[in-house]
């Protein structure tokens, strides 16, 4: 009998010793047997967990928020007025411009699209002729929003407040040229806010031919404000254009790199320095070796830009691009990719985790994006991560209610809560003035502790109205609330709501129903115990992890090298609890071996799993075998 002990470390040499009577006892690392390696690049499969140098867990879930939106929603975006005392979300539908606002607790929304002209003035109403195949795409200046989808003018929504607050056309975009014959913009597919201007790429013109190889800039803008014109022909300003040349394709993207503006097309990229002489911009190539997929398909981090292009996964420094993505990575995001949803790919910046995350779809040609991949920075490591449906994932502060704080004071039961606007100093009688408020998830949301209320005692529990998690992702107000499920929707063309969800909630949830539940797993397939000519059988585990709650170990194996995935003998699961078990034992021989770790739900009140995990953190694990002969 051997044992062999996997390590998450990759800089340990083999340590082997002869034991009478055992045979090979000792330490393999994964340099010498990369079957064994627990490093995040050897496992074949995954979801819901956070990985890095030092081990794995399962990653924080998602949190259903009361808010309906339309189905065709996918851009989000934050704003606030002047004076920071309102807040809200700017969201983009196929048809419509939508602001999310914090209303005593709730969220609520609002139709700002404009729908009527101004009188003597250009400014017209958004059409809706937006198209499938386009995405919004958005740029912030000074704090005011400027979105565009390539069918219409660009939308602006100024810093106003709410009862002014509105989406109309951005002047001066498409007013005509100065100079007799010259014809005005009409729109444009990308844009991005970029010192005092504003620079859009893939242009549209009234009466003539589009320029998809054009960028376009504004004149300066004063600082607190857009520019106000766009006008290439005037030569007091010093707003222009710049046709590239055809070879890298149209423009797609628009990404800030150290003061630089990086101009990402379909197979190149071209940088722009802005030189402040009469030329305005000085524009040459960067490089010619990869472009972008879409033009959300790019984020700045850290100086550096990571681009999605058609084939692979980039670190840019502006020179040299270089690929991040491994194999599993690759088909994961490009197996489901088409025509009809490669412009839905989106990346987004999570410095609160320190992660790039990729969103890309769940399942072949649909609009539908089911699978985060999350690249660690610090680590250089890759995770995976389903759950739910969505269209975008946007990283925006937390929105705030403008209403006075109140205090919140649980009485007696879990489905009444009163409210009132002084201090608590008595927790048995509740004061004339109070307000009760039921059900309380329609005011206010939160979780008690391990979501169970038999653990949470809520009798003259006192919370200030307006309390705020750490600020890690999209995050909203909580009070107290009673334990509540809410389904997450599995697929949009059975009827599921579409609603606005946390992403990072502090509870390992991924869904609240068993259709769209999402284990965290780990698993690693191909394992070579020992040689290939021989049967070996693995005969126990000893799991390195630590936690507070069990965990289910799977071990398998096949009888010939290269079987397929549906090929593995699976032995029944065994839980394993790392408070009072220090390994599990199995008999599985075969040539290659399978192991898998998955999370173990928690029960609610009833004894029903509530699809919420405890963590564990998994550093390494031990196999026990013994050779068995031949086949």
């Amino acid at each position: 009998m051997s044992i062999i002990t996997v390590q998450w470390h990759t800089s340990v040499s083999k340590q082997l010793h002869q034991v009478d009577g055992l045979g090979t006892v000792g330490y393999v690392s994964p340099v010498d047997r990369r079957g064994f390696e627990i490093d995040p690049k050897a496992w074949t499969g995954m979801n819901s967990v956070r990985m890095d140098s030092g081990g794995v867990e399962p990653a924080w879930g998602y949190k259903r928020q009361a808010l309906d939106l339309p189905a065709d929603a996918h851009s989000m975006d934050y704003v606030s007025n002047r004076d920071q005392s309102e807040n809200f979300y700017i969201v983009g539908c196929d048809a419509a411009i939508l602001a999310i606002y914090n209303d005593t607790g709730v969220l609520t929304s609002k139709e700002i699209t404009r729908t009527d002209p101004l009188d003597d003035q250009v400014i017209v109403p958004y059409t809706g002729s937006y198209a499938g195949g386009d995405t919004w795409v958005t740029a912030l200046k000074d704090g005011h929003l400027v979105l565009t989808n390539g069918k219409d003018a660009p939308q602006m929504v100024l810093r106003n407040n709410f009862a002014g607050l509105e989406a109309e056309e951005m002047p001066g975009f498409t007013t005509v040229p100065s100079i007799p014959g010259l014809q005005p913009y009409t729109t444009c597919k990308t844009i991005i806010a970029f010192k005092s201007f504003l620079v859009a790429g893939n242009i549209g013109f009234l009466n003539a031919d589009n320029q998809p190889n054009m960028i376009a800039w504004s004149d300066a803008a004063d600082n607190g404000s857009l520019p106000s014109g766009w006008d290439y022909s005037d030569e007091n300003t010093i707003s222009g254009n710049s046709t590239m040349p055809s070879d890298f394709g149209a423009v797609i993207a628009l990404e800030e790199q150290r003061g630089d503006l990086m101009v990402y097309c379909e197979r190149g990229c071209y940088r722009m320095q802005y030189t402040g002489d009469s030329f305005i911009f000085r524009i040459a190539e960067a490089f010619d070796t990869v472009g972008a997929l879409n033009p959300r398909a790019t984020c700045s981090n850290r100086g550096l830009n990571i681009v999605v292009s058609r084939t692979d996964i980039m670190l840019s420094d502006g020179q040299a691009p270089q690929s991040i993505a491994d194999g599993l990575v690759r088909k994961e995001l490009f197996g489901a990719l088409s025509q009809t949803n490669d412009h839905m790919v989106q990346v987004v910046e999570y410095p609160a985790k320190s992660e790039v995350l990729v969103i890309c779809p769940g399942k072949q040609d649909s609009l539908w994006m089911g699978t985060v991949l999350a690249w660690s920075w610090i680590t250089n490591t890759w995770s995976k991560r389903n759950g739910l449906l969505m269209r975008c994932l946007a990283n925006v502060p937390q929105l705030v209610s403008t209403v006075d704080p109140l205090q919140w004071h649980a009485q007696q039961t879990y489905d009444e809560i009163y409210r009132w606007g002084h201090d608590i100093t008595d927790g048995t009688t509740l004061p004339p003035a109070a307000e009760q408020i039921n059900p309380v998830t329609d005011v206010i949301d939160s979780t008690p502790d391990e979501q169970d209320p038999d653990q949470y005692d809520i009798l003259a529990a006192d919370v200030t109205y307006g309390t705020i998690l750490a600020d890690e992702g999209v995050l909203y107000m909580f009070g107290i609330a009673t334990y509540a499920k809410a389904d997450f929707p599995e697929d949009q063309e059975e009827g599921a709501e579409t609603n606005i969800y946390q992403f990072d909630w502090f509870q390992y949830s991924y869904g609240l129903s068993p259709t769209a539940n999402r284990t965290p797993y780990i698993e690693r397939r191909g394992i070579n115990v020992s040689n290939d000519e021989t049967v070996q059988m693995v005969t126990a585990v000893y799991p390195r992890m630590e936690g507070a709650g069990p965990i289910e170990i799977r071990v398998g194996a096949v009888d010939y090298i290269g079987g397929a995935v549906g090929d593995i003998r699976w032995d029944p699961a065994v839980v394993f609890n790392p408070e009072t078990d220090y390994r599990i034992t199995c008999r599985v021989a075969g040539r290659r071996h399978a192991i898998r770790f998955d999370a173990v739900s928690k029960v609610d009140q009833n004894g029903e799993p509530n699809y919420a995990y405890s963590n564990f953190r998994l550093a390494g694990y031990d196999l026990e075998f013994s050779h068995v002969g031949r086949r």
